[in-house]
């Protein structure tokens, strides 16, 4: 066997372990907190705290020392031969380096260390990866597998859900029943977030009950968080699929027109909005937010660090409470990084919705998880830099391996082409292609 054929397992199964290790570190530490030590009152500084304990804070010190140990072990092996576009990393790299400087001058402590070691090591490692169209199905997975541990832990207990004494008002938000289902996370929101973001790659699980399951497990799940967001987002995604599939020979131009409308309500909106109680009090947050951006040249082009929302900052004490991010992508960029920051990761997120596009229409799925990243982000952040955790694993995870996506060796190449039109080598046999929400 050639050296070719034997590292596409390779590569595989590395990257099976290092996402799953990420997801791990999202998820194990944060359950275990969950389940002994219970959610609190809401506070100033948290809606929905969760009491930490020991043994959940050594799970995620080990799931943290296992992503570190197998990123550089990957990186290690990977020094050479890595044919993937290196102004990704380098841009992202010199991006966090800027915002850490700037959160040591404005805050006078460094950012939190574990979130800028893993950062790293996901933009590097996706690059040194560099997974295929079929590798993606591993999110599909995960997701499934977080919607299952979500459900499990509501109907086992009621550690998996959020109720009107953890956070006012709950008691009203449930669509279907009392509390919000939140699983092994603090709040509803992010479970939520990532079963949304997760959904486009439950289509390229190759069993058909096992997609057909995850379907249903994952819509139940995200239907019980009443998450607002999330759900508009699933909508989004859903017209966005329709359409696509609709004027198939167009899939591309749909993908790339819906991601640019939406990137720009993104950033329209918040500059628009002069009610402080507008949009679920996100008015005050983003109003308090612009007039601090533009306080000065330094704030405007650099922004004010990652611990820019936190208890005890200018920002904080202006909006009367914490928030620990701008509610909207662009707000959260602009605050902690400035106009760099905004620049910086609008680049990276266009190229991975050109990436996205180039495997349309042979697979809408990753093109549908951009559209998903971006709808969530007109009213949330999914791509934190402050802290690396809830739907962190699936947006930061799910944004570089977009990126840096190989040829795909299932049948869906970099620059595909409709079904029908492709044929397979004639020296080996037709694989099978995982299309939107099915199989060819």
């Amino acid at each position: 066997m050639d050296k070719a054929a034997d590292g596409q397992p390779r590569q595989q199964r590395s990257f099976v372990l290092f996402v799953s290790l990420v997801f791990a570190y999202t998820v194990l530490g944060p359950g275990v907190n969950v389940l002994l030590g219970g959610r609190l009152p809401p506070t100033i500084y948290a809606t929905a705290p969760v009491t930490a304990t020991r043994l959940g804070g050594l799970v995620e010190t080990a799931c943290f020392l296992a992503v570190v140990a197998v990123a550089c072990w990957i990186l290690a092996r990977s020094l050479r031969g890595v044919q993937a576009p290196l102004w990704h990393a380098v841009t992202f790299s010199t991006l966090l380096v800027a915002m850490s400087l700037v959160t040591v001058v404005t805050s006078g402590s460094a950012p939190n260390l574990r979130t800028l070691v893993v950062l790293l090591l996901v933009c590097w490692t996706m690059r040194a990866l560099r997974p295929s169209v079929r590798d993606l199905a591993l999110f599909g997975y995960l997701t499934i597998t977080l919607a299952t541990v979500s459900l499990a832990m509501g109907v086992l207990s009621d550690a998996g859900w959020i109720f009107g004494s953890n956070i006012e008002g709950a008691e009203t938000k449930g669509l279907i029943y009392s509390g919000l289902l939140a699983g092994p996370y603090s709040q509803m929101n992010p479970l939520g977030m990532a079963l949304a973001m997760g959904l486009p790659f439950v289509s390229l699980v190759p069993r058909a009950w096992l997609r057909r399951a995850g379907y249903a497990f994952v819509l139940g799940a995200l239907v019980l968080t009443a998450s607002r967001t999330a759900l508009v987002a699933a909508v989004v995604m859903l017209v966005v699929f329709l359409v696509s599939v609709a004027v198939r020979s167009s899939a591309r131009t749909v993908l790339a027109a819906a991601s640019l409308v939406i990137s720009v309500v993104i950033v329209a909106l918040p500059l628009s909005t002069e009610n402080a109680r507008a949009f679920t009090e996100r008015g005050q947050v983003w109003v308090q937010a612009l007039d601090t951006v533009r306080s000065g040249a330094g704030p405007l082009t650099f922004g004010q660090g990652t611990k820019a929302f936190q208890a005890g900052s200018a920002l904080t004490d202006s909006i009367g409470f914490v928030r620990n991010h701008g509610h909207n992508q662009a707000v959260t960029l602009l605050v902690m990084g400035g106009a760099l920051a905004l620049v910086c990761l609008g680049a990276l997120i266009w190229a991975a919705v050109v990436r996205a596009a180039a495997v349309a229409p042979a697979s809408l799925a990753p093109g549908l998880f951009v559209v998903c990243l971006l709808t969530i982000g007109v009213a949330e952040t999914a791509l934190r830099f402050e802290v690396f955790d809830g739907n962190a694993w699936i947006a930061w995870c799910g944004v570089f391996a977009i990126i840096n996506l190989s040829a795909d060796p299932t049948g869906v190449p970099g620059n595909a082409q409709p079904e029908g039109r492709r044929r397979a080598l004639p020296t080996s046999p037709r694989p099978r292609v995982y299309t939107t929400f099915g199989r060819a």
